[in-house]
């Protein structure tokens, strides 16, 4: 007897969204190594790159290690 909930901030939202160094808005979606991304996420990860945040998919906890030092060092 349970009722679909949507949460989120939209369809393709990713899993982790913060702010980075800067106030820049970051978003990471986190994919197993043979994962599939939707269209629905690329689109969102595109986006948020267009407009001057910074968004990735990683594969592993290293890539999104990675992701935030690279981040930090540009700030």
């Amino acid at each position: 007897a349970g009722h679909w909930m949507p949460y989120g901030l939209g369809p393709g939202s990713s899993d982790l969204i913060g702010i980075g160094p800067g106030g820049r808005f970051i978003c990471i979606e986190a994919k197993s190594p043979k994962g599939r991304i939707s269209d629905k996420q690329a689109q969102f990860i595109a986006l948020v790159n267009a407009r001057g945040g910074a968004g990735i998919f990683a594969r592993s906890v290293d890539d999104a290690l990675n992701f935030i030092a690279q981040l930090r060092e540009r700030a």
